[in-house]
């Protein structure tokens, strides 16, 4: 409580600094601004490798984190401090901090406008101070910097040091480069100070509370957590069929609710706001079926095969089990994928793109052309059916898997190439098709054996 009561002390200040001297707003960028040239530093370089280049942060750290899983299913340790609790964290950090308050709640709700569309620089705006409501911007507006939220995202790979003096450095240098960031918004004026303060703020103190529960108290092994598992059905002893009916049944409800209510809203809300389409456009790639296909069946047919070769027969017993895991996550994809398809075509329904267009929104039945094959999402499906076959054969990083899976099904919402229903559906089936799969081969149903013996099995739920 006490670290809390220090950093609202510290925030009302600042806060009220800001709205009893909102001077300081205007000056500050002021110091940017020339009558006839305007923000003359708007075109600079350093100002366009900030824009350009701060949002690689949040790719460089999906890519991070799929390296840091990916070895830690392989490898079974983690890379460097990167075990699961550190990579739930970690993207919970980034997607809550700078994707959902930054991005989403505050830029595209507060309705502040930006420095160069005020009256004092040459616009038509009137200036607000901060932390104050306005409705001087639609969306995409200025209060609070989503660049420096980024830079300042940097603080939570910090706060994984040990503590010292490495770990103080390191807070202070992630701090510092969101400042330097914020420095090129205010420069270029597209924020004020207080947009880029605020940033700050939020960003540590987002970080530092998630850090704090999920690594610090380790909140997933909690008993609470364990009773939420249970809840869903993710831990118990049930029969799987049993489970199944009731989460057919739970999706089906929203489902319906779902297309009557909230697909159109929704979709119409992520065209009129698209302010986090750079990040969903970076995330959607990564539901494309083929090169996970393509990767799967080299790594297959090399394992598989290469187990024949006399040079490598020491090993040969090693690398038939091995076969067996991309053999599995090949044909969860794969078989999901079809019957995706399968469905695109039967049910026919048309893409947001042409409610928009025409109007159009019904289920047409049987669809021949990819503008009707909105339902359901093929990259939902192959984001679902890879997370759930990871989670069959390494179950502890399960948040991790359901929240990479669930960022991509969002994707196709955000970008208005699917409904919600959609990725709901889609990713419905990918986690049926892989369940169902994982569990025949843990049985020996399906042909990928070490030799003669029976199939090892993956590690699977309790009760199956």
């Amino acid at each position: 409580m006490r670290p809390v009561l220090l950093y609202a002390g510290l925030c009302a200040p600042i806060a009220a600094l800001f709205l009893l001297f909102p001077g300081i707003d205007t000056a500050a960028s002021r110091v940017f601004y020339d009558s006839a040239q305007g923000f003359f530093l708007a075109d600079s370089t350093p100002v366009w490798v900030v824009e350009a280049g701060v949002p690689w942060i949040v790719r460089a750290m999906i890519v991070l984190a799929v390296i840091a899983v990916l070895w830690l299913a392989i490898a079974r340790r983690p890379l460097w401090r990167l075990d699961s609790k550190v990579l739930v964290f970690l993207v919970a950090a980034t997607a809550l901090g700078p994707g959902l308050i930054a991005n989403t709640v505050l830029k595209d709700h507060w309705g502040r406008a930006r420095p160069n569309q005020i009256t004092e620089f040459g616009g038509t705006r009137e200036f607000t101070p901060a932390p104050l409501l306005a409705d001087q911007c639609a969306r995409n507006c200025a209060f609070v910097s989503g660049h420096a939220a980024l830079g300042f995202s940097l603080v939570s790979f910090a706060l994984l040091l040990p503590f010292g003096w490495r770990r103080r450095a390191a807070i202070g240098g992630a701090l510092a480069f969101g400042a330097l960031v914020g420095l090129g918004r205010i420069a270029g004026g597209k924020h004020f100070l207080s947009d880029v303060v605020f940033a700050g703020l939020i960003i540590f103190a987002t970080s530092w509370v998630l850090y704090q529960a999920i690594v610090g108290r380790d909140l997933l092994a909690s008993p609470l957590a364990q009773r939420a598992g249970r809840a869903l059905g993710l831990l118990t002893g049930a029969p799987f069929g049993a489970r199944l009916a009731l989460w057919g049944a739970a999706v089906m409800l929203i489902e319906i609710a779902a297309i009557g209510w909230i697909d159109r809203p929704l979709a119409t809300y992520f065209r009129e706001h698209d302010a986090a389409r750079p990040f969903f456009a970076f995330v959607g790639p990564f539901g494309l079926a083929l090169p996970y296909l393509v990767v799967l069946g080299i790594g297959f047919a090399a394992l598989r095969w290469g187990s024949a070769v006399p040079r490598f027969e020491p090993w040969a017993a090693r690398m038939r089990a091995a076969a067996r895991i991309p053999a599995l996550l090949f044909a969860s994809i794969a078989l999901s994928g079809m019957l995706v398809d399968l469905l695109k075509v039967v049910v026919g329904r048309p893409r947001p793109k042409l409610l928009f267009a025409s109007g159009a929104y019904e289920f047409s039945w049987i669809g021949l052309g990819a503008d009707h094959w909105s339902f359901p999402s093929g990259h939902a499906a192959t984001a679902a059916a890879l997370a759930a076959a990871l989670w069959c054969l390494w179950p502890q990083p399960l948040l991790l898997y359901a929240i990479l899976a669930a960022l991509v099904a969002a994707s196709r919402v955000v970008m208005g190439a699917h409904y919600l229903s959609d990725v709901i559906m889609g990713g419905f089936i990918g986690i049926l098709v892989s369940r169902a799969l994982a569990t025949a081969y843990a049985r020996g149903r399906l042909p990928f054996r070490l030799g003669p013996s029976p199939a090892a099995e993956p590690v699977l739920p309790p009760g199956e």
